[in-house]
């Protein structure tokens, strides 16, 4: 969830979640099993981000896998959920900027507004390996931040994935 919190006309706080869940939970020994997953290839339970933030903010990091449990090669997609906003702004996922780089290459995947992301995987993940990402997010200040007070904004990633 991204909330912004009232404050001070000088001081924007915002709060940031954004959770990973799977397309489909229904898997049979002939699809891949994907899996959102930490880097020791545990499944998330957790939100990805829950950070205050706010405009000019030092980028927020954190870390995710994608782990194929499967007995299959797969491909895979990960999307962001239509936002689901508090107040009366435009949303937050318009504002805030989100730099995805796999972590093994450090190869940007995607860099662009939240509100957008979409990364798609073009190699096929073997069996029992593990995809690892970094994920900035930060605020580039601009004029009309004071509209964002007291706003808020929650948004899923999804994962989607098939046989390779």
């Amino acid at each position: 969830m991204y909330r912004f919190v009232p404050g001070l006309a000088a001081a924007f706080v915002m709060v940031v979640s954004v959770s990973a869940i799977r397309a489909n939970d229904v898997f049979d020994s002939r699809t891949p099993d994907v899996i959102f997953t930490d880097r020791s290839g545990r499944a998330l339970s957790d939100p990805l981000f829950d950070a205050l933030v706010s405009p000019n903010m030092t980028p927020h990091v954190t870390v995710f896998a994608v782990s194929n449990n499967g007995d299959l090669p797969a491909r895979y997609t990960i999307d962001v959920s239509p936002p689901r906003k508090i107040g009366t702004a435009s949303s937050l996922a318009e504002r805030l900027v989100v730099t995805v780089r796999e972590t093994a290459s450090q190869t940007i995947v995607y860099d662009g507004s939240l509100d957008r992301l979409r990364i798609r995987r073009p190699q096929a993940v073997q069996p029992k390996h593990i995809v690892g990402y970094s994920v900035s997010i930060s605020w580039p200040a601009a004029a009309d931040d004071d509209r964002y007070q007291g706003n808020a904004v929650t948004v899923d990633l999804v994962l989607t994935a098939v046989a390779a």
